[in-house]
């Protein structure tokens, strides 16, 4: 809520959340702006009627957004979803897609002073690859109160416990929840990935006309 207050800007809040009330709201105060999580998105994509609103940018956090959606939701409503990262102890955003450079699947590119890298299982720094996200930066907090917070830093830098990768043109991935990772056979496997592939298994089994498993 931070920035529209800065600029000066009307913001409209939502006490509880129903499709038919969420709208309505958007259509009536000629709401530009949206940010949302994910569910939120899959839920006014149910909605049957069309929709005459001003929305000309929504932006999406809280968890990682399929693509589906995304797509799905801009074709719907034609208006563009920037998918954003961030957490409680960063204040919190930690990175977002640029309007103009938006590359879907992403969560963007780090804010201006926030320094992201990620971190080998052998607890390395590493600039590119796949690893633990961790954050430097003015927007980090300085612990957990009342609470010995050194085991959650590293040089600076706060680990936030999800695991991404940077790719060369700086735009950051969200890979997976750590406590989510499953290794087997000594590779790691994350069921997000998993998770993704389950639609189409179907297509790769194919039907048994037996019905059997």
């Amino acid at each position: 809520m931070n920035l529209p207050i800065y600029l000066g800007c009307t913001t409209v809040l939502i006490d509880k959340f129903t499709t038919q009330y969420f709208i309505e709201s958007i259509v009536k105060n000629d709401v530009t702006l949206l940010p949302a999580v994910p569910t939120i998105y899959s839920a006014l994509l149910q909605y049957p009627e069309k929709i005459e609103h001003k929305l000309r940018y929504s932006v999406s956090g809280g968890a990682p957004l399929p693509i589906k959606i995304e797509l799905n939701f801009e074709e719907k409503f034609n208006c563009k979803i920037l998918q954003g990262y961030g957490l409680t102890e960063c204040s919190p955003i930690v990175s977002v897609n640029p309007p103009d450079k938006e590359i879907q699947g992403s969560v963007g590119k780090p804010l201006p002073n926030t320094d992201v890298k990620l971190m080998d299982e052998q607890g390395n720094i590493i600039d590119k690859g796949i690893g633990e996200i961790i954050v430097k930066g003015p927007n980090v907090m300085m612990g957990y109160y009342q609470l010995d917070s050194s085991e959650f830093f590293i040089n600076g830098y706060f680990y936030t416990g999800d695991i991404g990768k940077i790719e060369d043109n700086g735009y950051l991935y969200i890979v997976d929840r750590k406590k989510d990772l499953i290794i087997v056979n000594g590779l790691n496997v994350y069921p997000s990935e998993i998770e993704k592939l389950i639609p189409y298994l179907p297509r790769y089994f194919g039907m048994c006309s037996s019905g059997k498993k």
